[in-house]
């Protein structure tokens, strides 16, 4: 799985983030989403280097994930635009027993849970 974090499109959200799943160096399916409970699925526009690099090289270590998230909190306290940041997550063990939660809720939070409580 590919995840990128970037500046929204959309002026009613600061951020949104893009989760591609990957098959081997295609992306089989994208979706875009500004909060955490809508994903709109979307044409993949990630170039294919990008794509390979993470479907060949190493998983972003959780440190990293949760580096970015203290990063992000900080951004937007000083009212500063989110970087485009992207996270390559596989092999996650007990990814249904913890491991997804671990893993994704430092990339979204600080988005808010559904459209009517945009921030």
């Amino acid at each position: 799985m590919l995840i990128e974090s970037g500046p929204s499109d959309n002026p009613e959200y600061r951020r949104m983030v893009f989760v591609k799943y990957l098959s081997g160096n295609l992306v089989s399916v994208n979706y875009k989403a500004y909060n955490r409970t809508e994903f709109k699925q979307t044409p993949n526009t990630t170039p294919s280097d990008v794509i390979a690099a993470c479907a060949n090289g190493a998983a972003t270590p959780l440190r990293e994930i949760k580096a970015f998230e203290r990063a992000e909190a900080k951004r937007k306290r000083a009212g500063q635009a989110p970087e485009i940041v992207r996270f390559c997550i596989k092999n996650v063990q007990n990814w249904e027993g913890g491991g997804r939660d671990r893993y994704l809720n430092p990339i979204f939070d600080g988005m808010p849970y559904a459209a009517s409580l945009n921030n």
